[in-house]
């Protein structure tokens, strides 16, 4: 290395030589700049892969979108604030146990011929008293053939068939307990002594679908005037293609479709949103958000489950602080009947807009690259942009009475009908899947009616009218 005084005594005797010094040595920095550039990029991209596989292995239910049925074990952790009630029946609550009835169906006197002590007769010894003991029971099942001569009722149509009560059965078994058709077919010879075959319940199925037809257009117009909606999709295979089925419900209907997409076009071809004007709540899937004439609000089951995801793979502290924030916010708002007053409702938005700012902090934008298109994210920095950019959405339970914390109601109405894939496998075409979705309205908003599902169903098929929203 030159010393200064070197470098100057170079400097007057041959400046063009350090001139082209500078100039190779400028040159040299410049390519050492870009290749530590190109590091740098490199190591952050490789960063954020290690991070994504390592967040990929302690992914479960709870801390992510994936359903429970993937979790290798299950992780019992809970969102709920911690109330100190043990669990079970509470002090006052009014239990429920089997009881003697004052009218049993028929009496079995068993009397007593010998003593058990020494072995005397008994029978000419008049009893003193009884000591009753009731047993409940289901009586010997069989099927019942009735012949109707001359005048025949409405749903009676051709000179062999089965009843309404076999053929309701046949479509609560398969579409509310959702049993295969096989086992179906099989429990009812075991019941009953005779066999029903599986083309047979098909067709029970389809000819209710069809009977259904009034009845889903009536849950469809109440939904619309509905303040609250609530929606959510799934995958489902049918054909063994992937489809979808989506559902828009509130606390007294529900409504299904399955379709071949997931966005925008079947969710105009469902013709609730296009057409709604109240609040519709849903886990921020970008289609839903396409439709302006109705307010948005988020679930924060979802927010909750991402954030916890986040805080165990990174040990961000922004995480766990805006878990806490949320929770105690919903504790808060569950509080009163009404809305937050304004002033609470913007001490909430300071706590977390500080959160946002401090998770940003931790998470700044990724450096640019000359790729095309946006640079890819981390998961906590996307999720910080989804809770920035739609507050409103996120706490709209907080202004509103009406809006819940979460979308649990959308997420329990399509669980039930998820099942009916993990049990009785795909749907073998399209029409069964149209039938399904129409039949299980139907039952979903009886359940919420808190109404017998199998009498419904037999009224349907007798051609009974069944009024749904009767109060």
């Amino acid at each position: 290395m030159m010393t200064r005084d070197e470098i100057l005594t170079a400097c007057h005797a041959k400046p063009d030589k350090i001139v082209q010094l500078i100039q190779t040595l400028f040159q040299r920095n410049q390519e050492l700049e870009a290749q530590v550039q190109s590091l740098l990029q490199r190591n952050h991209e490789l960063e954020e892969k290690v991070q994504t596989l390592e967040a990929q292995g302690k992914k479960n239910s709870t801390n992510s979108h994936l359903p429970p049925s993937s979790d290798w074990a299950p992780i019992p952790k809970s969102s709920r604030m911690k109330t100190g009630r043990q669990s079970g029946g509470q002090p006052g609550h009014t239990g429920h146990t089997l009881r003697m009835t004052d009218h049993p169906d028929q009496r079995c006197v068993h009397p007593v011929t010998t003593c058990v002590g020494c072995g005397t007769s008994l029978k000419d010894v008049p009893p003193k008293r009884h000591i009753i003991r009731q047993v409940f029971d289901i009586p010997p099942l069989s099927i019942e053939v009735t012949q109707h001569e001359a005048e025949f009722p409405a749903h009676v149509k051709r000179p062999v068939q089965y009843g309404p009560r076999l053929r309701a059965l046949g479509a609560y078994l398969t579409q509310y307990q959702l049993i295969p058709y096989e086992r179906t077919a099989e429990l009812i010879a075991d019941l009953f002594g005779h066999t029903v075959s599986e083309g047979t319940l098909v067709t029970i199925n389809r000819q209710m679908g069809k009977a259904l037809e009034t009845v889903e257009q009536d849950i469809y117009h109440h939904l619309l005037s509905s303040p609250i909606l609530h929606m959510d999709e799934t995958g489902r295979r049918v054909e063994g293609k992937r489809q979808w089925l989506h559902v828009a419900s509130n606390a007294k209907e529900s409504l299904y479709m399955i379709h071949p997409k997931r966005g925008k076009e079947a969710m105009d071809a469902m013709k609730v949103l296009p057409q709604y004007r109240g609040v519709s709540i849903h886990d921020g899937w970008p289609s839903y958000f396409r439709y302006d004439t109705c307010a948005h609000a988020l679930c924060n089951a979802h927010h909750l489950s991402e954030l916890r995801g986040i805080w165990e793979n990174t040990k961000q502290l922004w995480a766990q602080d805006m878990m806490d924030v949320l929770l105690w916010m919903k504790e808060e708002r569950e509080t009163t009947s009404e809305s937050l007053p304004p002033d609470r409702i913007a001490h909430w938005e300071r706590v977390y807009k500080r959160i946002l700012q401090r998770g940003f902090a931790q998470n700044p934008a990724p450096p640019t690259t000359k790729k095309k298109g946006k640079p890819k994210q981390s998961a906590a920095r996307n999720l910080l942009h989804r809770l920035s950019v739609y507050q409103d959405s996120v706490l709209m339970f907080l202004r509103n009475a009406s809006v819940p914390f979460d979308n649990n109601q959308a997420e329990r109405d399509i669980c039930m009908a998820k099942v009916k894939e993990n049990i009785s496998g795909t749907f073998r075409n399209e029409q069964d899947g149209k039938v399904f979705c129409r039949i299980r309205s139907f039952i979903s908003t009886i359940k919420k009616q808190k109404r017998s599902v199998l009498s419904s169903l037999r009224h349907i098929i007798e051609g009974k009218p069944v009024d749904l929203f009767a109060t």
